[in-house]
């Protein structure tokens, strides 16, 4: 053998040795940051909650799986649950449900949004997947019934196995996440307790088929996906099913992060505009929701 052609094998053997490393840490990153497809560890049974009013039934029973493991219902639809990191089991902890934007799956948004982080311990955090769609990506329904029901599902499996306050069930979404809690909130109005939409516009439920309920918006002035009138309107939009004086009316509740709250509401609406610039930043990044409002968006949560 020539030695250019001894050279020109080395060069194979070491391409093939650096794409099959490639693959190999390519599916570490898959398996570590998830994706819809993937196949759940464990089938969650999801049983009737009727009976049960403020304690779930898996109160004094360990966590059937570890934390952020994919499960699944019966149904099909998969979800990580995040328990605090010194759980007991006789605590009914308050439970957040976290929806992740368009596009996105339970895993990539946990590893961005770290929630559990964000709850000081204090409450059992579940990120849900939503269903691929035709066009090949993941987009939660902000019509039909289909991911309202997986929401049913999902807290009666988590509340049969983790112990959980029944009646501290909340919902934040981020994007069309957002959206798709507004559409939750709307359908589900006696089991939601309070929720977060962040950087978000209304989306597509009809307002008149909404009830009263305590309402967290926040919104970035410089999102360029979201503008942020958007997500200004459909904090008015809160604040006339709520019953405030007007849909303009605000008095400033906290300076520092852009808080307001509307006036004369049968339930509390509050709207923050994240002014923060950083010139360094690319453009995309301000489609964000910084830590400190997910510190802020679970400390006003907790207290309704």
């Amino acid at each position: 053998m020539s030695g250019r052609a001894r050279v020109s094998r080395r060069r194979a053997v070491l391409l093939t040795v650096l794409l099959l490393s490639f693959l190999v840490l390519l599916a570490a990153l898959l398996r570590d940051v998830g994706c819809a497809d993937a196949r759940p560890e464990m089938v969650l049974p999801s049983p009737d909650m009727s009976a049960f009013t403020t304690r779930s039934p898996g109160c004094g029973k360990a966590p059937p799986v570890k934390n952020g493991v994919l499960v699944a219902t019966k149904s099909d639809r998969t979800f990580r649950v995040y328990a605090p990191k010194a759980y007991d089991p006789s605590i009914a902890y308050p439970v957040l449900f976290a929806y992740h934007g368009i596009d996105s799956n339970s895993g990539a948004f946990k590893a961005w949004f770290r929630m559990e982080d964000h709850v000081n311990g204090e409450a059992v955090v579940v990120y849900p997947d939503a269903r691929r769609t035709s066009y090949g990506g993941t987009a939660w329904d902000l019509t039909g019934e289909r991911d309202a029901t997986a929401f049913d599902e999902m807290r009666s499996a988590i509340a049969a196995a983790w112990c959980i306050d029944l009646t501290h069930v909340y919902a934040m979404g981020f994007s069309f996440g957002g959206k798709f809690v507004t559409t939750l909130a709307c359908k589900r109005p006696g089991v939601l307790r309070a929720i977060d939409s962040n950087d978000a516009d209304w989306g597509a439920v009809d307002a008149k088929s909404c009830a009263a309920l305590p309402v967290l918006v926040t919104h970035r002035t410089n999102d360029p996906d979201q503008p942020i009138e958007w997500g200004r309107a459909s904090a008015e939009t809160w604040a006339r099913i709520d019953g405030c004086d007007d849909a303009k009316s605000t008095r400033t509740t906290d300076d520092a992060h852009g808080c307001v709250d509307y006036v004369g509401c049968k339930k509390q609406v509050t709207f923050c505009e994240d002014r923060y610039v950083n010139k360094d930043w690319p453009k995309a990044w301000n489609h964000t929701m910084r830590e400190e409002y997910r510190d802020l968006a679970w400390k006003w949560l907790r207290e309704k």
